[in-house]
């Protein structure tokens, strides 16, 4: 997979959370905010996608408000809480 591909991977990854039901004002399990890590990305490309934003979290940091989203302490493969920015 080239640089570029990479990439555009997790810029999908990071529109998908910020497009989660728990987003979704409507949504009966809506819950302002949400919680991303290793343990709790299913998909194994996924995982590795999230291991990629955080292992450059430089670069992505800086990205997250243009996506409408922010943190709450920053990047970490473990945990990250996403909220709206």
């Amino acid at each position: 997979m080239t640089n570029a591909q990479r990439f555009k991977k997790a810029i999908d990854l990071l529109e998908g959370f910020y497009l989660d039901y728990q987003f979704d004002l409507d949504h009966p399990l809506y819950h302002g905010f949400i919680n991303v890590g290793l343990d709790l990305l299913p998909d194994p490309e996924d995982k590795e996608t999230w291991t990629y934003i955080c292992e450059n979290s430089d670069l992505f940091l800086p990205i997250l408000p243009e996506l409408g989203l922010a943190t709450e302490g920053g990047l970490d493969i473990g945990e990250t809480v996403f909220v709206r920015k």
